[in-house]
């Protein structure tokens, strides 16, 4: 949530092109903590612009979820119905995934932002290893 402020209070005094801070110097009631170095931060983006749409940052993380939820949904639909053709089996791996203990788990009990996005890649990477594993080299 650190990353989420600092990217925000950036954004939100004008610097736009310091939106991905190296170091965060507006949190942590400005001490220089580096933890941009080395963190993924542009996966969180989007959930940055929607507070600054909504203002509420615990409302804006409610809907990034519900946007990142929706698309894991999505994705893990999509490429299921790519390998096995069936459009209820997909239905039914997808909603397995969505809603398995451990998507759930970082929802709800870690809330993990970067996890949510990963999960959303996760049937993509899948669907490559399906593609190599049947030589498929134009799809993968």
């Amino acid at each position: 949530m650190s990353r989420l402020t600092e990217s925000y209070l950036s954004i939100k005094d004008g610097s736009i092109l310091n939106a991905v801070p190296d170091t965060m110097t507006k949190s942590f009631f400005g001490f220089a903590y580096p933890q941009n170095l080395f963190y993924p931060i542009y996966t969180i983006l989007p959930e940055v612009f929607i507070r600054l749409i909504v203002v509420n940052g615990w409302n804006a993380y409610i809907i990034f979820t519900i946007l990142c939820n929706f698309l894991v949904l999505t994705s893990m639909y999509v490429f299921t119905n790519l390998m096995i053709k069936n459009k209820l089996r997909a239905y039914i791996a997808s909603v397995l995934y969505g809603l398995s203990q451990f998507t759930l788990g970082l929802y709800f009990y870690y809330h993990t932002i970067s996890g949510f996005v990963d999960l959303i890649f996760i049937p993509m990477v899948f669907y490559g290893i399906y593609q190599i594993a049947l030589k498929n080299k134009q799809r993968w």
